[in-house]
């Protein structure tokens, strides 16, 4: 598969999700032959250098395949691969895995063992779960370890979060 925007985007946990998808005896090789290319062709970043119109998992997603009407799903990590369910592209699948690192106008060519003609468009990213983080916690997330601001709340950890004493109250 090709896309237009060169290099491919990823982010960094989505990166990490990928490398252990490899590990997987139950994804099947023709996805993992895609994850390896996604992966040494991609610029990895974190959230804090995460441009708003990358799909990412749990991305909700405007895509066209072909001709075909576009439509919207959430791009979901599910423990299998299953098939394409209303509002739910599973990460696993051929088109789940196309669209992640996309950015919005990117086309993905879909290779000789499917139709030679079947192209995948990202329309647009309606939601990146990455966007509301840098809304809430700002630059915190470039100076916080991978995963510290989401666990800022519950745990407690307010000052690792940038929020201060005060927002701890």
């Amino acid at each position: 598969m090709n896309a237009s925007h060169l290099p491919l985007i990823l982010f960094d946990e989505d990166t990490a999700i990928l490398r252990r998808l490899l590990d997987d005896t139950t994804v099947f090789h023709r996805a993992k032959a895609l994850i390896r290319r996604k992966i040494a062709t991609a610029r990895v970043v974190d959230a804090s250098s995460l441009p708003g119109n990358v799909a990412t998992i749990n991305s909700r997603v405007a895509f066209q395949v072909g001709s075909d009407l576009p439509t919207t799903a959430d791009l979901v990590d599910t423990v299998q691969s299953i098939r394409l369910f209303q509002d739910i592209i599973p990460l696993r699948s051929l088109v789940g895995l196309a669209i992640l690192g996309l950015q919005e106008g990117d086309v993905a060519v879909f290779g000789p063992h499917q139709n030679p003609n079947a192209t995948l468009s990202l329309k647009r990213v309606l939601h990146q779960p990455q966007r509301g983080l840098r809304a809430i916690f700002g630059s915190a997330l470039s100076s916080a370890p991978s995963g510290a601001a989401r666990g800022a709340g519950p745990s407690g950890n307010f000052e690792r979060a940038g929020l201060g004493n005060e927002a701890a109250r």
